[in-house]
C-alpha cells in the first residue's frame, strides 16, 4: 500500500513506514528538446534534461531529496509516472 503525498496526514504516514506514492507529470518540449517532470503534489519536483532514461534517474533522486528535507527523515518514495502532451517513450 502506497500513501499519496499530499493526501491529509501523508507526514504521518510516512513517519509510520507507510511508504510514499509521488504522482510525476512529464511533457516533452520539442523545441527546446528536454522533457520536462514536475509534481502536482510534491512542491518542488521540477526536472529537465535531455533524455528520457535521466529524467527518470533525476526524478527519483529530487524526490526523495524533497520528502527527506521535508520529514527531516530519509524515505523511500515511489513515483507513478503520468506521461503528458506529446512524449514519445
Amino acid at each position: 500500500m502506497l500513501y499519496k503525498v499530499g493526501l491529509p496526514g501523508w507526514r504521518i504516514a510516512a513517519k509510520l513506514g507507510v511508504p510514499l506514492g509521488v504522482n510525476v507529470e512529464i511533457t516533452h518540449d520539442p523545441e527546446a528538446n528536454v522533457f520536462i517532470a514536475t509534481s502536482p503534489n510534491l512542491q518542488g519536483l521540477v526536472v529537465e534534461t535531455e533524455s528520457f532514461e535521466d529524467l527518470l534517474k533525476e526524478i527519483q533522486f529530487c524526490a526523495n531529496d524533497l520528502l527527506q528535507d521535508a520529514l527531516h527523515r530519509q524515505v523511500q518514495a515511489y513515483t507513478k509516472i503520468l506521461v503528458m502532451d506529446e512524449v514519445i517513450a
